[in-house]
């Protein structure tokens, strides 16, 4: 988006190309949002009840009072 601000006022797109091409960035941006909390949402899916319960409690396990993995993190990519 950046390259598209700075194209415009050194003359090298119009104010409606620039529009145009922002929305294309826009409409994948959303569309890598919603990949990426469809994979969030897989996940927590997959999470059983006792995996459910252990994160609404602050991420620590009942019975050692040990802090749980990172269920819910994204991998890096």
């Amino acid at each position: 988006m950046s390259a598209i601000v700075a194209a415009m006022p050194a003359g090298d797109i119009a104010p409606s190309e620039a529009a145009k091409i922002a929305k294309v960035i826009d409409g994948y941006v959303k569309a890598f949002q919603i990949a990426e909390l469809d994979e969030r949402m897989a996940r927590v899916e997959q999470l059983s009840d006792a995996e459910l319960m252990r994160i609404t409690m602050g991420g620590y396990m009942a019975e050692t009072n040990r802090p749980v993995s990172r269920l819910l993190t994204m991998p890096s990519r």
